[in-house]
């Protein structure tokens, strides 16, 4: 796996390079626990690696699906980290119902139930860096002075 630097400006990709280094150190060994602590110890990431952490081994071990990795700088996002990602929003806009059915995507009902708590957790402490996953640029593409979208290339 090749090593990037993690983007503390964006709490989603801060999220996702937390998420794919953990389940990396798990599955090769690198980035070690310490690595990514290091990394992102300036943004107050400490609480977010724990949740994070939590909510990632509920995931592996009782997700319907084979989690899959994805390089840290790969803009792809996979099935789980999707699921994530949509649960952690629905938990910021206070809609508990929605994460839970974005949850059933992967998780057996009875999971489901253990992973509301931890997933609190994880969105707790997103809010608690100051960066809510919600609060992301959703804007500035409504405000453009053009109507023109701007182009990415993703691969």
């Amino acid at each position: 796996m090749r090593y990037c630097k993690a983007n503390t400006d964006c709490p989603t990709e801060l999220l996702i390079w937390i998420s794919r280094s953990y389940l990396s150190s798990i599955a090769h060994g690198f980035p070690t626990r310490q690595q990514i602590h290091e990394e992102i110890a300036g943004c107050g990431g400490d609480q977010l690696i724990e949740a994070v952490c939590k909510a990632w081994d509920v995931i592996v071990a009782s997700s319907h699906e084979t989690v899959a990795l994805h390089e840290l700088g790969c803009p792809c996002l996979s099935l789980h980290e999707q699921v994530l990602v949509t649960a952690l929003r629905s938990l910021q806009q206070h809609n508990p119902v929605a994460a839970r059915g974005a949850l059933a995507a992967i998780l057996p009902p009875a999971t489901i139930s253990t992973m509301a708590a931890k997933l609190q957790q994880l969105s707790d402490a997103m809010a608690a860096i100051g960066r809510p996953v919600a609060r992301e640029k959703t804007g500035e593409l409504a405000r453009r002075p053009s109507g023109w979208p701007e182009l990415h290339m993703v691969h």
